[in-house]
């Protein structure tokens, strides 16, 4: 047909534009959007990019009219997939569409009809969020910025912070400060977790070579090495640790988990075979056990046995003995609800949440929540917003929500929650915000870059608010320490 999908897709990032072409070039004309839209808008991931040009599309047969949202991805999927002769497999419908054919006349032509309309509200987004945390006071640093990979961990008492700087080495300095107390080596800088064990334990676990694993516990008063083993295997990042009882556990594989018994400075290992782990992995809960979700269901470890508590997904968020947990569904598919259960009793109920996941849950009060959700790479076209609301249990009322409309995708909404204040700590796409629990309006901001990935830590005893910020995922950084 000659049809220059470059042309169109340059000016598709601009207004509105509809075009007609073979079916089966609609994987094509995708990618030529989806590219344009990275030239035009160099924020944008390659991720979200696609996100935003699939879903961007409205298309409809010239003889049997509009098609479903459905369609989409079959569309790209097979014309993708026929460059390597691969077919897809399905009903009739899904067959006609392989083929490049409309399922009800057969034909082979399409309308694709692309509107930059969902892009251009996510740059208004960014607008908006510059335009209100104009003029907002910043917060006062307590000390000098430190060099910082990851991996940051405070210490029970909160008197240190240790974390991985970006030589590789595992350092501890003292809270507040720039005083380094102590530094040690390890066989590489792939740092796959530091975590405290006890007041005066930390356990660092770091890839001494291809899939084997140094564990080494650590006197955290002078740095000295009390314990070594070897895990002869991966391990994942999802860990939990307690440093009441000395246990620590990790993911080694989708459905397997590590436990490590550090009590009397040793290191004894163990494993424990489950079904597929879901996100936040492993948790160890307040009366020593583990709990994680499985295939939509919470589980609870008792002795060599695992029990299914209730339905869940996404987070797990203890207070005391009550266990809050999320659910729903990235592309909003099916119902979404609150999961709340009682650990001794058993007992859960739940509360329902509309369409919106529940990605995030921190305790914001008594009687209060606060709930978020996260940003999906695949469906930030359709759905680009986080939303964070504070939530009344008894009254089961959303008591007010802000609107993120520029993070980006599977960013944290939620850094820290300090009830006990009033405050927490959230973040949008250009800036850390300090927010009011009773209203969600902002007391303090601080500027921050689209792409950093950033963490934070909240010292009670010390009234610190440690914020770690890093480029990317597995970047070096900086560790700033703000005095509240």
């Amino acid at each position: 047909m000659g049809v220059d999908f470059k042309e169109f897709a340059q000016r598709a990032c601009q207004s509105p534009i509809s075009i007609t072409i073979i079916m089966s070039e609609f994987s094509q004309l995708v990618d030529a959007v989806r590219d344009a839209l990275i030239k035009t808008y160099p924020n944008l991931g390659s991720g979200e990019a696609f996100s935003y040009a699939s879903n961007g599309f409205s298309l409809r047969c010239p003889h049997c009219g509009p098609f479903s949202h459905e369609v989409i991805p079959i569309l790209y999927l097979a014309g993708a997939m026929t460059k390597h002769g691969t077919v897809i497999y399905g009903g009739p419908n899904i067959a006609a569409l392989d083929q490049g054919r409309c399922p009800r006349c057969g034909g082979n032509m399409l309308i694709s009809s692309f509107s930059p309309q969902s892009i251009i509200d996510h740059l208004e987004a960014e607008k908006r969020e510059a335009f209100i945390s104009e003029g907002i006071s910043s917060l006062d640093l307590a000390c000098t910025p430190i060099a910082y990979l990851g991996n940051i961990n405070i210490s029970p008492n909160e008197d240190l912070v240790c974390f991985t700087e970006p030589n590789g080495s595992v350092v501890s300095y003292d809270s507040g400060t720039d005083q380094l107390r102590w530094s040690i080596n390890v066989p590489s800088a792939t740092i796959r977790l530091l975590r405290f064990v006890s007041p005066e334990r930390v356990l660092v676990l770091s890839e001494k070579q291809e899939n084997q694993i140094l564990i080494q516990l650590v006197n955290t008063i002078d740095g000295s090495v009390l314990a070594e083993s070897i895990w002869p295997n991966k391990i994942y990042g999802y860990a939990d640790s307690d440093p009441l009882t000395g246990l620590f556990v990790v993911e080694i594989s989708y459905d397997n988990l590590l436990i490590i018994n550090t009590a009397n400075d040793k290191l004894e290992l163990s494993t424990y075979k489950c079904g597929q782990i879901y996100l936040p992995g492993p948790k160890i809960g307040p009366d020593g056990k583990l709990y994680f979700i499985e295939h939509f269901q919470l589980y609870c470890v008792e002795g060599n046995q695992q029990r299914s508590l209730a339905s869940a997904d996404h987070c797990i968020c203890f207070r005391g003995t009550t266990v809050y947990c999320g659910g729903g569904h990235s592309d909003r598919s099916g119902k979404s609800a609150l999961h709340i259960g009682d650990l001794n009793s058993s007992i859960f109920h739940e509360i329902p949440w509309g369409n919106e996941p529940i990605n995030e849950i921190a305790i914001a009060g008594d009687d209060r929540l606060l709930i978020a959700n996260n940003v999906s790479e695949v469906h930030i076209g359709r759905y680009p917003n986080a939303v964070v609301t504070l939530f009344s249990i008894a009254s089961q009322k959303k008591e007010w929500s802000l609107t993120i409309g520029d993070l980006k995708p599977w960013r944290t909404v939620i850094l820290v929650s300090v009830p006990a204040e009033g405050w927490a700590l959230i973040q949008t796409g250009k800036f850390l915000k300090r927010i009011s629990l009773k209203d969600g309006k902002p007391m303090n901001v601080l500027p921050k870059q689209m792409q950093e990935v950033v963490t934070a830590n909240w010292l009670s005893s010390r009234n610190l608010l440690y914020v770690a910020r890093c480029l990317d995922q597995n970047k070096p950084g900086l560790l700033e320490c703000y005095r509240i």
